[in-house]
C-alpha cells in the first residue's frame, strides 16, 4: 500500500515538474524568436540583401510600442550605411526574471560578431527586454 502511495506522489512531483519547465521553456523560446526574427530582418535590410517594405512588415509584425517607432524610424533612415555589419551572432543566456499571461520580461545575453569598415569585433552583450503579449500574439516591446 505504501509502495502505490510512493509511486504516485513520484508521478505527481514528474509531472509538476515537468509542466513548470515547459512552461518556462516556452517563454524563453517566444522571446528568442522574437529577438532572432527582429535581429536577421534589420541586418539583412541595413546589409542591402532586404527590401525596405517587407522589413517594415516584418518589424510592424514583431515589435510594438517605442521599439516597434524606433525600428521603423531608423529603416527609414539608414540604408547600406556604414553601421557595423552583423556576421553572426548566439542568443547564449535567457533569464526570465518575470512572466504572466500577457508579458515575460527577460535578460538575454547574445554573443555577437560584426565588421565594422576596417575589422572584425567580437563582443557580448545583456539586453533586458519585454515580450507584451497583443492580439493573442507576443511581441517585443523592449530590447535594450
Amino acid at each position: 500500500m505504501k509502495k502505490g502511495i510512493y509511486c504516485i506522489i513520484i508521478v505527481l512531483i514528474c509531472i509538476i515538474l515537468a509542466t513548470v519547465y515547459a512552461m518556462a521553456n516556452s517563454k524563453e523560446q517566444i522571446v528568442e524568436k522574437l529577438i532572432t526574427k527582429r535581429t536577421d530582418a534589420l541586418s539583412l535590410y541595413y546589409s542591402g540583401y532586404a527590401d525596405k517594405e517587407d522589413t517594415k512588415t516584418i518589424i510592424e509584425k514583431i515589435t510594438t510600442d517605442y521599439l516597434r517607432d524606433e525600428d521603423l524610424a531608423n529603416i527609414d533612415r539608414f540604408f547600406q550605411s556604414d553601421l557595423e555589419q552583423i556576421n553572426g551572432y548566439k542568443i547564449t543566456k535567457i533569464d526570465i526574471t518575470s512572466a504572466d499571461e500577457d508579458v515575460i520580461c527577460a535578460y538575454v545575453t547574445i554573443d555577437w560578431n560584426s565588421q565594422n569598415y576596417e575589422e572584425e569585433e567580437n563582443f557580448i552583450h545583456t539586453y533586458s527586454t519585454i515580450c507584451k503579449k497583443e492580439e493573442n500574439l507576443y511581441k517585443l516591446a523592449q530590447f535594450f
